[in-house]
């Protein structure tokens, strides 16, 4: 069960969010505060990663994308994993950014097509959007051989 005082820290830190306009310290206290006394919390990674907007502070979002990845990168992989399809409608450019992130290491990207080969149908559609949208951004960001693994895992 989700306690009070967490959602009262997860209100706090959306409302400097929402009000952020002075980059990734303007909403490190209330950061701090969550990560503090909230880390051992199963929702943490997934309302970090859910507060991720397009409209607000570069600087504020990755700050979250940050702490989510202190979390733990196997917990990490499979919450961006998960929250992937609510991020594409909500959030397209944090979707495609956190995929692009993860493709960086060897490691995380062997991890992410074993996930996305055994994901629901949700996730591997959310993974073909992003990938999608990113040749249409930056055709050659992606290397084909990635692409295809890729495609082949979310088929």
């Amino acid at each position: 069960m989700i306690s009070t005082q967490y959602q009262a820290n997860l209100r706090s830190l959306r409302l400097s969010i929402d009000a952020s306009q002075g980059g990734p310290f303007s909403i490190e206290p209330e950061l701090s505060v969550l990560l503090g006394s909230d880390r051992s919390n199963p929702n943490l990674a997934t309302d970090l990663l859910l507060s991720l907007s397009d409209d607000a502070h570069s600087g504020a979002m990755y700050a979250l994308v940050h702490a989510a990845e202190s979390l733990g990168p196997s917990a990490y992989l499979s919450t961006v994993l998960s929250v992937l399809p609510q991020l594409v409608e909500k959030s397209p450019s944090w979707a495609l950014q956190l995929v692009r992130r993860i493709m960086h290491g060897e490691a995380t990207f062997e991890e992410l097509v074993r996930q996305i080969e055994a994901a629901p149908s949700a996730v591997k559609h959310a993974v073909q959007m992003v990938c999608i949208s990113n040749d249409a951004i930056i055709p050659d960001y992606i290397p084909q051989e990635a692409k295809g693994r890729l495609a082949q895992a979310a088929s």
